[in-house]
């Protein structure tokens, strides 16, 4: 895996959510963490640059 490959896998877990996340963190936000498995249609982590937000 490149470098390239390697940021780009780094987006937040939640599958709604497009956000970046920085060094060891899988999620954005608290919210993103606790949707766990839930099956959502839009993103509620609240940044406005989050395009899963309708």
């Amino acid at each position: 895996m490149s470098m390239a490959d390697d940021k780009e896998a780094r987006t937040c877990k939640n599958a709604t959510c497009n956000c970046r996340v920085e060094g060891d963190a899988q999620y954005c936000s608290a919210n993103c963490e606790g949707a766990g498995d839930t099956t959502q249609i839009d993103c509620d982590c609240g940044h406005p640059e989050c395009e899963g937000d309708f």
